[in-house]
């Protein structure tokens, strides 16, 4: 999956506006993504970021298009939401982050995030 892209969000938006409001952001981005993918009312959030292990244990039942749509919305509603409460003053520099950041398809069909060297 693309956890690389998400953490790599994470983190550019951590250095700015802190740990708080990175998790209330990611917790209200969360909500959103699993209204619209149910499968991602697995996704919780810590200080750390986000936890994939219980996705990752119910992807078995879901399309590789599935996962890719809702890792999608996930990442444009964090920049969305970043974008908004910042007057779009952070959205270039996480959009720039995204860019640092391939995603691959591994043999096993499923996709995974890899930070480019």
């Amino acid at each position: 999956m693309s956890e690389m892209a998400m953490a790599a969000l994470w983190f550019r938006a951590y250095l700015t506006l802190g740990e708080l409001t990175v998790v209330a952001i990611t917790d209200r981005v969360l909500a959103a993504s699993a209204e619209n993918f149910p499968p991602f009312q697995a996704l919780k959030v810590s200080p750390k970021g986000i936890d994939w292990r219980e996705l990752h244990n119910q992807c078995e039942g879901l399309t590789e298009r599935e996962l890719t749509a809702g890792v999608q919305f996930l990442i444009s509603e964090f920049i969305g939401v970043v974008g908004n409460l910042t007057a779009e003053i952070l959205k270039p520099a996480l959009q720039a982050e995204l860019l640092k950041v391939r995603l691959e398809r591994p043999a096993s069909g499923g996709m995974q995030g890899e930070k480019q060297s």
